[in-house]
């Protein structure tokens, strides 16, 4: 890296994109806008996103099965954490790092709304 500046952004969320449908679920878009207007990027949960340089396999050889990846996207979830997401039920759409080791994905759920759900809170649904 050879520059680095501190610059004023503009953030706004659009509440909702999307039809609410499987093909194009119901989200929430953020926006980052330069300060004359210019749109610099957007995070939509459900872009398709370039492959992570550090995200793990789906099972690493000799690695215990509590640290496998075991989720696959498309598949339906329900909430376990504590809170009141508490069985809430959801479809994964993309693996996401949260923080340290800790992986999230963003669920789709059945009201069309997308949710950041940490790995170890959810199960899935038989």
């Amino acid at each position: 890296m050879s520059d680095v500046e501190v610059i004023q952004v503009v953030r706004t969320r659009l509440e909702r994109r999307g039809k609410g449908t499987v093909d194009d679920v119901m989200r929430v878009i953020t926006q980052y806008w330069s300060m004359d207007g210019a749109l610099l990027w957007e995070e939509d949960p459900v872009a398709t996103p370039a492959p992570l340089k550090n995200e793990p396999p789906l099972a690493t050889p000799g690695a215990s099965p509590l640290f496998e990846r075991k989720f696959r996207r498309g598949e339906r979830v329900v909430y376990v954490g504590a809170g009141a997401r508490c069985g809430k039920v959801g479809t994964l759409i993309r693996r996401i790092p949260a923080w340290g080791d800790l992986w999230a994905w963003h669920v789709t759920l059945e009201n069309g709304m997308v949710e950041g759900w940490l790995e170890s809170n959810f199960m899935l649904c038989h």
